[in-house]
């Protein structure tokens, strides 16, 4: 009913104009936004409202005035409560409907005074909520205690922006000999990932498993772990904490037979579908929703203590990582971005029709 409520407005010309704040490179808000737009969603990307204020708010009205109606949002794009307080009531006074994609409950690191205080205002201000999976829907509702309507829209795949490198070539680089099993977290920035269990897991691993911890990490306790663990591990533990560029990253998960990523917490994650795209199996916790993308045994393994973890990993030669990676790869696929962007545009229309 929703569906054809959109074609026909598209029919008469008159498709949905969106505002996706904030503007950025992030690949489920591009995917996404280029999905919507390939059904005829005219979709303007607007810069945050953090160093971009007050330009950001400038642009905003612009776009109101091309006759913009919705503003979705995407984690809570703000550096202070009072521009946040400005938009909700440039929002309202204009009569531009919100809908706020909740990629996390409270936000990674801290991001305001009361992280919690902003979350639940930002629940009271939207219209509709999208979260990625019903386990994620019923914590928002009780963690933020809103009223807010949330529908339930799965994160899609990444597979189409793998670019693999041959295994051979990207451990020759690397010196990863050809019968070790290699474990792989990127980005080892923030403690939610756990790094630090990681580690402790690899210790307690036999010497033919080595780790890989690559990309940048500006937390100097997390790169201070990093680096005496590297001192005591030796050649097991491989480390690169630059700020590693586009075309050098899929040589990092070409070698490596298994995605690690101990979460301590998390809502949404987006480094599991990379790890899927490149044929990743992935040992993680049963932390936000994963727990509906990893099926334990097929496409990864969900454990919750280091002992377990060991036991799994060490159970999971180079030839069955192999075998679940593929099987990953398969999975994610069913989490399509056009099926996606019609649940969505079925979302917006549900506020603004």
């Amino acid at each position: 009913m929703l569906l054809s409520r959109k074609q026909d407005s598209l029919e008469r010309g008159l498709p949905l104009k969106v505002i996706a704040c904030p503007r950025t490179d992030a690949p489920y808000v591009q995917l996404l936004n280029s999905s919507l737009r390939s059904l005829g969603v005219k979709v303007a990307e607007l810069e945050s409202f953090g160093r971009q204020y007050p330009y950001s708010i400038s642009q905003f009205f612009a776009f109101r005035s091309r006759g913009y109606e919705l503003l979705h949002l995407h984690w809570v794009p703000f550096r202070y409560e009072r521009i946040l307080k400005l938009v909700r009531n440039a929002t309202e006074e204009f009569n531009v409907k919100v809908v706020w994609t909740v990629h996390n409950i409270l936000p990674h690191e801290p991001q305001f005074a009361d992280d919690l205080a902003v979350m639940r205002a930002v629940a009271d201000w939207a219209d509709l909520g999208i979260v990625h999976s019903d386990r994620t829907r019923a914590a928002v509702s009780e963690k933020l205690s809103s009223d807010l309507r949330l529908v339930t829209i799965p994160h899609g795949h990444f597979n189409t922006l793998a670019r693999s490198v041959p295994a051979e070539e990207a451990r020759k680089r690397l010196g990863i000999a050809e019968d070790k099993t290699a474990l792989l977290l990127f980005a080892p920035d923030r403690r939610n990932k756990g790094v630090d269990t990681f580690i402790e897991v690899l210790e307690k691993l036999p010497p033919d498993y080595v780790g890989i911890l690559a990309g940048r990490c500006p937390d100097r306790e997390i790169r201070g772990e990093i680096e005496r663990a590297r001192k005591r591990l030796g050649p097991r533990l491989i480390t690169d904490l630059r700020f590693i560029p586009d075309e050098e990253v899929p040589a990092y998960f070409s070698a490596a037979d298994i995605y690690f990523i101990p979460y301590k917490w998390i809502t949404t994650s987006g480094s599991v579908f990379f790890a899927f795209a490149y044929k990743k199996p992935v040992v993680t916790t049963p932390e936000g929703h994963l727990p509906d993308i990893i099926e334990s045994g097929e496409n990864g393994y969900l454990v919750s203590d280091v002992e377990e973890m060991v036991e799994v990993i060490g159970g999971m030669d180079r030839a069955r990582a192999k075998e679940m990676g593929l099987k990953a790869h398969e999975m994610a696929a069913k989490y399509d971005w056009d099926g996606i962007a019609k649940r969505t545009v079925e979302a917006y229309r549900s506020v603004v029709s």
